[in-house]
């Protein structure tokens, strides 16, 4: 890319700057999640706490999410449901936290 600019000739300048990226790309990685899915407390400290009842053994996350969503009380519509991330943290050898992210296989 290149970018023209005022010339200065007593500066030594002819007005052509040339920008070049030096790095190489990278795609983002989400690090910030949302603790509160809707606005009202009760109902955010009711998701908190009883979230994990709903989880039966086979269940895949794409089914426990639609399990969370169909809770009329909680009032979670269908784009709050694609945004709701399920994780949980767990300790390394060195007693770091590590979180892990519960991904939904359709995405």
């Amino acid at each position: 890319m290149g970018v023209m600019a005022c010339p200065h000739p007593d500066k030594n300048f002819d007005s052509k700057i040339l920008m070049q990226r030096v790095s190489e790309k990278r795609t983002a990685k989400k690090t910030t999640y949302y603790k509160n899915v809707v606005d009202n407390y009760e109902i955010n400290k009711a998701i908190k706490e009883q979230w994990r009842g709903l989880h039966e053994p086979e269940m895949t996350v794409g089914d426990l999410l639609d399990k969370i969503e169909s809770v009329v009380e909680w009032e979670i519509d269908g784009p709050t449901r694609d945004h709701l991330v399920l994780r949980f943290y767990s300790y390394t050898r060195l007693g770091k936290k590590k979180w892990t992210t519960m991904a939904d296989e359709l995405e």
